[in-house]
């Protein structure tokens, strides 16, 4: 994707999460600290969010994943107080993201307050993002400091134990995102049992999870299946079908280095090539603010 791509892709999800805010006019705008909280902490759109309920939320979830693992493999104590103390060291670093994006709001609000307002966000949006991103996927993914220390902390019993208890659930995540994908489809033009369960098995063979789990698990097994061979996917339908098929598939073309910056693309897949410039994904041709 090209850089001009990245960005007009990066307005369009920022229209899609808060489209009263970005789609207002500059004059209509308040920019405060807590109007940047609430893009930064609401996921769910609604007023109220900030950086205490979030740290709460965050604490929350670190003690959530180490009783997970505890389950699965016992923990000692000294065992939890490490993984506590490194998944301490994960919301300290969102944490400090964050505060470095409150430093750059506050340079950027001049620019926010003027004519080209959309510019000043646009560069303010591409640090939100990821801030966004971490929150809805969790923080303790794979990449994590809690789960890369995970080898250095369990023992040679527990590390295989906790293993096939998380590949055991990404599998799980990973089809029930390949089905509502497939759900999708079916929204306008319905298939038959059959098809649907020759495309699922299909899926599953040749798609791969994403990094991270999280709200953006079926846009990644859409992109996947938009970079699939048509020879894979194309005797799945009849001539109708596969019309609309590609239609719809090829509004996810020219998004996977989008995916990759944002650490969602399966990571044995880094060495996939975006698509030829002339791809044209859903977000170029989305309405923008």
């Amino acid at each position: 994707m090209s850089a001009a791509s990245d960005s007009r892709w990066a307005l369009v999800l920022a229209a899609a999460l808060w489209p009263a805010f970005v789609g207002s006019a500059a004059g209509q705008i308040e920019w405060t600290d807590e109007n940047l909280d609430q893009q930064v902490f609401n996921r769910g759109g609604g007023p109220g969010g900030n950086a205490a309920s979030a740290r709460k939320e965050l604490d929350r979830s670190l003690l959530l994943n180490i009783q997970d693992i505890d389950r699965v493999c016992k923990l000692t104590e000294a065992q939890k107080k490490k993984l506590q103390l490194a998944g301490r060291g994960d919301i300290k670093r969102f944490f400090d993201h964050y505060e470095a994006v409150r430093q750059k709001f506050q340079r950027l609000k001049p620019r926010l307050q003027g004519d080209n307002w959309q510019e000043a966000w646009q560069e303010l949006w591409q640090d939100i993002s990821p801030l966004q991103m971490n929150l809805q996927s969790g923080l303790f993914h794979e990449d994590s400091l809690l789960h890369k220390s995970l080898r250095h902390t369990l023992t040679a019993e527990q590390l295989p134990r906790y293993q096939a208890q998380a590949e055991e659930r990404r599998r799980f995540h990973h089809r029930a995102s390949i089905e509502l994908a497939v759900n999708s489809f079916e929204e306008s033009m319905p298939l038959r049992d059959a098809q649907r369960q020759e495309l699922i098995a299909l899926l599953l063979k040749e798609l791969k999870p994403p990094r991270k789990s999280g709200r953006y698990e079926v846009y990644v097994v859409n992109v996947q299946m938009s970079l699939l061979p048509d020879d894979k996917l194309k005797p799945v339908f009849d001539r109708t079908q596969w019309k609309m098929v590609r239609a719809h598939l090829d509004m996810y073309k020219g998004n996977v280095q989008w995916l990759k910056q944002s650490g969602q693309w399966p990571e044995d897949d880094e060495d996939v090539d975006a698509p030829p410039a002339d791809a044209k994904p859903a977000a170029k041709r989305a309405n923008q603010p």
